[in-house]
């Protein structure tokens, strides 16, 4: 008799290192680096084209499943070139959105800076500045004290 093999338990009723090893793949970050390997030769072109493609449409813009459409590029690798062409500064979220194939509404991106995202840049710019300043305070602050901890020394030293 044979018997049913037991039910796999879901992450709701247990943690991830009580699942069967199986059930994940053996390393995730080779996989990454394994797929970036692949990609990388072609990054700088399909963000060059992606790039162009928004400054064609203007107003109209794109969201990836559009371009991935009509360039059957994989759509997660296009989705992934617009996020780091958001995150350089050379695209921008438009007000709009459109339904996918899916009927979900879709980001429609066009070319030129994020003034959101350059704001954000601007404070955290200004964070680290201010951060930065503190530090060569404390620093300046430490150093004097070691000075006038030597010249406390120096003094014992000689009798003074």
């Amino acid at each position: 008799m044979v018997t049913p093999n037991p039910p796999t338990p879901s992450p709701s009723n247990a943690q991830c290192s009580d699942l069967p090893r199986e059930l994940f793949h053996g390393d995730p970050r080779a996989t990454e680096v394994e797929a970036l390997a692949r990609v990388a030769p072609h990054l700088k072109s399909t963000k060059r084209d992606i790039l162009d493609a928004l400054q064609i449409r203007g107003e109209l813009g794109l969201t990836p499943e559009e371009y991935q459409a009509v360039t059957g590029r994989v759509l997660n690798t296009v989705r992934r070139r617009f996020t780091d062409l958001w995150k350089e500064g050379k695209i921008r979220h438009s007000a709009k959105a459109r339904k996918n194939e899916l009927g979900n509404r879709s980001t429609v991106w066009e070319a030129g800076l994020d003034p959101k995202l350059e704001q954000s840049r601007a404070q955290a710019m200004a964070k680290v500045r201010a951060e930065r300043d503190a530090l060569r305070e404390e620093n300046l602050t430490l150093r004097a004290e070691l000075e006038r901890l030597r010249c406390g020394s120096s003094q014992l030293e000689l009798g003074i």
